[in-house]
């Protein structure tokens, strides 16, 4: 009898310890073997990285907690991310935080954690782009009206420690053109690839009413950024380069055309916005190679919806004594006078 109730003890204690050794063994790492091989990241565009030190990644998946019921994950993935290993994969849904990782069976097995600040830490990744409408309470509502102008063009606002960019398609006679990011990587230097594409309507029933598509992309940090925009021609892609200004906070003059480092020749048009709450306002402008003033014209604007007005001259230049200057642009708002400099070289005819 006492050798019956021994057994039953030890039958009692393995099946604990492998119980336990079960549950440890639960985990999303032991599950997906991502600590099996070299750890790599991988965006929803397509550029993959190593993990250099893979173990703070695997001690904060290891620590992801079980979700039984995922109510707003249903039965699709959102993929923001990819971990891999040699034998594993997880997705990532940077939104919700679930870790999806599916099994030899098919079966799907959700975990949930926060790894956005590991995944920006990431060499050679580029951070994560959010594109959309109305991404900042405070910019959002300016777009519409800066979006107004008749070529592409794009802005950038820093906003609470990340960059918010207006890309707009410039005018467009009929409705139904879309804008989306296709693209993000990172380029040679470092700066920040962003490719917009722009879209047709389909078919020939869209209406006619000039519109000004455009796009609001935001991402943490500061890093600068080039903007590109594909469209589809009869023989085939088209990409241009879409001139950008960084906007400070509270600037009241937007420069449009020139972008920085353009070069000039002799004739040149310049563009941009100015606020103007009171119904008009007037704007200097000057190029300037350092020495002499090259040209200079006073253009005056009307207000437009809400308070922001567009500008735009052509100008005839002297010829530069110097190959680096700048256009300056001043106006007087609300009683205060700003000024705006925009660096740019000069060539020939």
């Amino acid at each position: 009898m006492m050798g019956f109730k021994r057994f039953l003890c030890l039958s009692v204690v393995a099946f604990l310890i492998v119980s336990l050794s079960s549950c440890r063994a639960a985990d999303l790492v032991s599950m997906s073997r991502l600590d099996k091989g070299e750890l790599s990241v991988r965006d929803k565009f397509g550029n993959q990285t190593k993990v250099p030190n893979p173990a703070d990644f695997l001690k904060a998946l290891k620590e992801a907690k079980a979700v039984a019921d995922p109510k707003d994950q249903g039965k699709t993935v959102k993929t923001d991310y990819v971990f891999l290993a040699d034998t594993g994969t997880v997705y990532y849904d940077d939104d919700g935080k679930y870790l999806v990782y599916t099994d030899s069976s098919q079966k799907r097995h959700v975990f949930q954690a926060d790894l956005g600040a590991l995944i920006a830490k990431l060499p050679s990744l580029p951070p994560k782009v959010t594109a959309g409408k109305n991404l900042d309470q405070k910019l959002s509502p300016l777009f519409s009206a800066l979006s107004k102008t008749p070529d592409p063009w794009a802005a950038a606002f820093e906003s609470a420690g990340r960059q918010v960019l207006m890309v707009t398609a410039g005018e467009r006679s009929t409705a139904g053109y879309t804008l989306d990011l296709e693209k993000v990587s990172l380029n040679k230097d470092g700066t920040l690839a962003l490719t917009v594409r722009l879209t047709a309507p389909s078919g020939s029933a869209a209406a006619m009413w000039i519109n000004y598509p455009y796009l609001e992309l935001a991402f943490a940090g500061a890093m600068e950024a080039d903007v590109r925009l594909v469209y589809a021609t009869s023989s085939g892609d088209q990409v241009d380069h879409v001139s950008l200004t960084k906007v400070k906070d509270g600037q009241n003059i937007i420069p449009v055309r020139p972008e920085r480092g353009s070069l000039l020749t002799e004739r040149v048009r310049i563009s941009g916005f100015v606020k103007a709450p009171a119904g008009a306002a007037t704007v200097e402008v000057a190029v300037e190679d350092g020495h002499n003033v090259l040209g200079k014209k006073t253009v005056s604007v009307g207000a437009a919806s809400p308070d922001w007005a567009f500008f735009e001259a052509q100008m005839d230049l002297l010829q530069a004594s110097n190959p680096y200057g700048s256009v300056i642009l001043r106006s007087t708002i609300a009683g205060k006078a700003e000024e705006v400099i925009v660096p740019v070289s000069f060539g020939g005819k």
